[in-house]
């Protein structure tokens, strides 16, 4: 299978792979790290007592995440975009075609894993950087609504009613379970719903089952630290819970019938669930405490979409949709739409400093001033439709530095209105720009001085300012 062009993510995703996680000016270390996935990266580092059966097992998905870059496909077309500091998908690119229609997306151990439909192709990721990089197409499954899931250098999946499982180089695949709905891998083996609606644990290589329940379910079974989470495929008033290390099953109660449409999510000890009425209500599980949240969001099948930073993100039809849990953000964009209105311009082109009395950043298509004082200032391009000053002696000092961050978004596209601080900085006859500031810290003790002073410089940039630094002209 012959690769054509998939480059430019890959290149920075490997380096991603080899960096050590870096703490921020709090002292804090990332929760997140690399070698996780999707289902995995959702979770944050739980306590020591609490095990974590599937945080190895990466899930295949339509939409996949990987240290901050998102991955979908439009047809036999693999894309990516990167999440911003705000949660919001951007820099939307075609990384080029594999020849065959994509439906699920997983990264393992240093190589792509495209779910189409001629098969899994295994496409290691040096080789996605050479322009006659070649992919591996292992079995012939076009696999079912569940994707895959990869473990232990085994790529689970099922086709039809079956429960398969093939290695992750070239070999034979085989046949583990007939009968299987739902399926999801852990450590301990693997945790599936069959067509009587019956809970079984059938082992990694298929030689050995054990029925646990029967529970006359055709839902959905989610597996979170030690707990499989189980829907029953109707609008009930509860779901059951079992434990993988006890080996108990429990009824948990919810104020709400559930929508049998979807499956439920944890995160960070809440549970999220939709009522049978579309809403997204939220279990705290050490209180049994619920609520109903602010937020429009339909939770995504486990193998759609994932739960990052306590943002929801699924891919459905050629629309990706984004949520904050808890507040009353979110948002929704064609990606198709914005991969071609993102493919010939650039905010960037030929990019410059120069000096009028004092120092300007200037492009194809703006201007934006500098203060006439020191400011150790710098700027950073994030995309083709954005760039971001930045203090550079707070940067240094491992703490962002980041002052503001200029966007350019088309006329007809306003979903820059969920973000939490911005302005618009200037309008052009089909761009609008948005000026986003940051709303946490971005400056240690030593350097919060020199910050604050450029900060309140770029405060300025206001359409509504008479000393808006930035421009922009009409025709650009």
């Amino acid at each position: 299978m012959k690769k054509r062009g998939i480059v430019r993510r890959l290149t920075a995703l490997l380096l991603a792979l080899t960096l050590p996680a870096l703490a921020g000016c709090s002292g804090k270390a990332e929760a997140e790290t690399a070698g996780t996935a999707n289902r995995t990266v959702q979770k944050k580092v739980q306590a020591a007592a609490e095990p974590d059966y599937t945080k190895d097992v990466v899930q295949g998905s339509a939409l996949f995440q990987k240290n901050g870059v998102i991955f979908w496909s439009c047809d036999d077309q693999l894309c990516s975009a990167l999440i911003g500091e705000d949660g919001l998908p951007y820099d939307f690119v075609s990384e080029g075609s594999v020849g065959a229609d994509i439906y699920y997306v997983a990264v393992y151990d240093g190589a792509l894993y495209l779910a189409t439909d001629i098969g899994i192709i295994r496409l290691p990721i040096d080789q996605a950087q050479e322009e006659q990089g070649y992919g591996v197409v292992l079995g012939s499954d076009r696999l079912s609504i569940e994707g895959f899931q990869i473990y232990e250098d085994y790529i689970y999946y099922t086709y039809g009613y079956s429960l398969y499982r093939i290695p992750v180089e070239p070999g034979e695949g085989e046949e583990l379970e007939e009968n299987i709905t739902r399926m999801q891998v852990t450590s301990k083996g693997i945790y599936c719903l069959n067509r009587e609606g019956e809970l079984l644990l059938v082992s990694l290589d298929g030689m050995e089952r054990k029925t646990l329940c029967k529970l006359d379910s055709q839902g959905d079974i989610g597996v979170f630290g030690d707990k499989a989470y189980i829907t029953t495929g109707e609008a009930e008033d509860y779901i059951y819970v079992y434990d993988l290390e006890q080996d108990e099953l429990e009824e948990l109660e919810l104020e709400e019938d559930i929508c049998p449409y979807y499956p439920v999510w944890v995160w960070e000890g809440k549970l999220y669930y939709n009522s049978k009425d579309y809403e997204l209500y939220c279990m705290d599980l050490s209180t049994g405490k619920e609520e109903e949240l602010p937020t429009s969001f339909d939770l995504p099948d486990y193998s759609e979409g994932f739960i990052l930073d306590g943002f929801g993100y699924y891919k459905l039809s050629n629309s990706i949709h984004w949520a904050k849990l808890g507040e009353d953000l979110s948002g929704q964009l064609d990606a198709d739409q914005a991969l071609s209105k993102t493919a010939a311009y650039d905010i960037a082109r030929n990019i410059g400093v120069g000096y009028d009395k004092t120092e300007f950043l200037y492009s194809d298509y703006f201007v934006l001033n500098m203060p006439d004082f020191p400011s150790d200032w710098d700027y950073e391009v994030l995309s083709k439709t954005a760039f971001q000053i930045f203090h550079y002696p707070s940067r240094d000092a491992g703490c962002g530095g980041n002052v503001v961050s200029i966007m350019a978004y088309d006329k007809d596209d306003d979903s820059y209105e969920i973000l939490p601080h911005y302005t618009v900085a200037g309008e052009s006859r089909d761009k609008i720009y948005i000026a986003c500031f940051p709303t946490d810290v971005q400056y240690s003790r030593e350097t919060e001085k020199g910050w604050r002073q450029l900060s309140e410089f770029m405060q300025h940039i206001d359409v509504d300012d008479a000393d808006n630094p930035f421009s922009c002209a009409w025709s650009a």
